[in-house]
């Protein structure tokens, strides 16, 4: 039997069917070559994550940086308002009032009673022909004032030195009956009545009315709001200059808060300071101070917070 040969140009197709077959080959080795190149090495796949979670946390921290000193601004605006809410009061009324309400201490002058009879006369006239007020007119005025509402008074509580509740008892502003100015002063101190307010607080008035005469103090606005337990250590404090080297006890077991000093003197001196505990919401001890908890504290005469003011005036 004899073999077909192969026709013309069958040598030719063998060929190219060869070739063809070769270039398929090197296409599949490229392209898995490329499939393997184009994939990560765990070491590459640990480095970029490492880089991302650095960059996580600077923005972490730039934002809680910018966070917290939005906070500290906002107080430190509101500090700067009280300010100017009693520099109002000194205009109004011809000086800047005491922060000390507490009776004098041995021969201490008697600065609540010195103030409203010098800007209240006509209270004081009503109050020296009161025969319900017993005592000298020193007396009647702290009788009037600071006994329980339902022994006749006034029922607000001026029994010791409490320059939060001074704030508010003098920026609640008063009636306007010339004989009895403090009428309606409790409803005025817990923002019920903010008519002749000389500063409009927000809805942050903090009151203890456990001994039958009221204590009202002003805070900052504080994430986490403020417990009734700390409102006297987180309010905002006013020290005029005659409370200058006067102690503050916020809470038992806290040390004593005086106004700033510095090595000549007190800090804004001739005027008041208006101060507050900062975003970590304690005191320390004021005075010369300026680091541990007096670091981030608040005074209404300066921009920085009093850990970064120089020791200097």
């Amino acid at each position: 039997m004899k073999m077909a040969r192969p026709g013309p140009g069958g040598d030719g197709v063998a060929r190219r069917m060869a070739d063809a077959g070769g270039s398929a080959r090197g296409v599949r080795s490229s392209s898995e070559r490329i499939v393997r190149n184009a994939g990560f090495t765990l070491t590459e796949v640990l480095v970029v994550t490492l880089i991302v979670g650095v960059l996580f946390s600077f923005i972490v921290s730039a934002a809680f940086s910018a966070l917290t000193r939005g906070h500290e601004f906002a107080i430190q605006s509101e500090a700067g308002k009280l300010a100017l809410a009693m520099e109002t009061f000194r205009h109004e009324y011809g000086g800047y009032p005491p922060a000390n309400l507490a009776p004098p201490q041995g021969s201490d002058p008697d600065r609540l009673y010195s103030f409203v009879s010098r800007t209240f006369p006509l209270y004081m006239r009503r109050l020296a022909t009161d025969d319900n007020l017993p005592g000298s007119l020193q007396e009647k005025l702290r009788n009037d004032l600071g006994r329980p509402v339902a022994e006749g008074g006034k029922g607000i509580h001026i029994h010791t030195f409490d320059p939060g509740q001074a704030l508010v008892f003098w920026l609640a502003g008063f009636s306007t009956d010339a004989g009895d100015p403090f009428a309606g002063h409790r409803e005025r101190m817990l923002g019920d009545d903010s008519s002749a307010a000389l500063y409009t607080f927000a809805d942050r008035l903090g009151s203890d009315d456990t001994d039958a005469t009221l204590t009202v103090h002003y805070y900052p606005e504080l994430t986490g709001g403020v417990s009734s337990a700390s409102i006297n250590q987180v309010a905002f404090l006013y020290f005029d200059r005659s409370a200058y080297d006067a102690e503050y006890t916020a809470a038992p077991g806290l040390q004593p808060f005086s106004a700033y000093r510095g090595p000549s003197g007190a800090l804004n001196p001739g005027r008041f300071q208006i101060i507050n505990a900062g975003l970590d919401r304690k005191l320390g001890s004021g005075g010369a101070s300026r680091g541990g908890d007096d670091a981030d504290n608040v005074a209404h005469f300066s921009s920085r917070m009093m850990g970064d003011v120089a020791r200097g005036d």
